[in-house]
């Protein structure tokens, strides 16, 4: 019997720094996201990385919400 697999994208992991630079947010606002479960965050040894992918899903709800919100308005 012959098993396939399906082929799985790898994880990227952020700095802090690069979570900041991408979403002009604070370190403490950051890690209070992850805190709430808003973004996931790998520690490794002792440095701290974020999900890029939660990060961007996170940037793109807030440009949804500010799209629902404006059109809203009139």
């Amino acid at each position: 019997m012959t098993t396939t697999t399906t082929p799985v994208a790898p994880t990227r992991l952020l700095t802090l720094d690069e979570v900041r630079a991408r979403t002009g947010m604070g370190r403490t606002f950051l890690y209070a996201l992850a805190q709430a479960g808003a973004i996931r965050r790998a520690r490794i040894g002792r440095s701290v990385r974020f999900v890029e992918a939660d990060v961007e899903a996170w940037v793109q709800a807030r440009i949804a919400e500010g799209q629902h919100t404006a059109a809203g308005r009139g």
